[in-house]
């Protein structure tokens, strides 16, 4: 009985010893990028500001020859659109890790994450693709959704109310 006991305790107690793979808790929120190597990213958090974007990404290595598992990294990917080059930025909780600033470089994948998000950040000579893949609809409706509420937040104000009359919006 105590065989059977101790391995059932362990499952239970490390439920990440038994399921494998990619640690993801919404399935809808990360999508795969670049199908050949696992490129994921964030498609609900991210920022665009004035012909920057801020997005999340995440990605496992190759393993080394023998090696038997992989590393998965998760850090934010910086884009300029308008210098046209990107950085990433990680912490293995360890160490921080900034990596310089790189060209976008066509069959890259950052080139492949600018040639679709760019134009959102209203940068001259970006503009949308006919058919998206399926991670870009969804940051293209996101970001559109963010752009609703942000507007309809700053327009519910009621300058005549005494709670906002001497306010400096309302001025």
């Amino acid at each position: 009985m105590r065989k059977l006991l101790i391995p059932l305790l362990a499952a239970l107690a490390l439920p990440t010893a038994v399921y494998g793979g990619m640690p993801f808790t919404d399935s809808d929120k990360w999508q795969l990028v670049n199908p050949p190597v696992e490129y994921w990213i964030d498609t609900e958090d991210f920022q665009i500001k004035s012909d920057k974007l801020r997005l999340y990404i995440r990605f496992r290595t190759i393993p080394a020859a023998g090696a038997t598992a992989s590393n998965l990294f998760e850090g934010k990917l910086r884009m300029d659109c308008k210098k046209q080059r990107s950085r990433y930025e990680y912490s293995d909780g360890i160490m921080n890790y900034n990596y310089n600033w790189n060209p976008f470089v066509k069959g890259e994948w950052n080139y492949l994450i600018a040639n679709q998000l760019c134009f959102l950040a209203g940068t001259d000579g970006y503009t949308p693709e006919v058919s998206p893949p399926p991670w870009a609809k969804k940051i293209i409706k996101n970001s559109e959704l963010k752009k609703i509420i942000k507007k309809n937040k700053s327009g519910n104000v009621n300058c005549d109310s005494p709670v906002w009359k001497n306010k400096p919006k309302c001025n």
